[in-house]
């Protein structure tokens, strides 16, 4: 009899471990994805997409203007000069993704925009 009772004890002990280690692991997965959160708002994390930008062609680098983007970020067109030709750039988005208006410019080969 007692060793049943030294059994059911382990076993209790056993679980009440593994529920304390998926409690915790809980716990920090929810700090983790709460800080990356964070840093994405805050526009720490770089999203590089290859878009269709609208903008006129002698835009100078490091020029800021106001943007939109139309359609989903999976394939983006960016709007900065309503009638000026289209072409393909690489464009970093830093802020978060759910956002239509941007501040851009451009940099070098490409335009670095934040979520206003």
């Amino acid at each position: 009899m007692l060793q049943r009772a030294g059994m059911r004890e382990k076993a209790f002990r056993a679980v009440s471990l593994v529920v304390s280690v998926a409690i915790a692991v809980g716990i920090a997965l929810g700090i983790v994805a709460g800080a990356m959160e964070l840093a994405d708002h805050m526009g720490w994390i770089v999203h590089p997409r290859e878009a269709t930008v609208r903008a006129v062609k002698d835009w100078p680098a490091g020029e800021e203007k106001s943007c939109t983007v139309l359609g989903d970020l999976r394939a983006p067109e960016l709007v900065c000069d309503q009638g000026a030709e289209e072409r393909k750039v690489r464009v970093e988005f830093r802020g978060s993704l759910h956002a239509k208006a941007w501040e851009c410019a451009p940099g070098g080969e490409q335009v670095e925009c934040k979520a206003k």
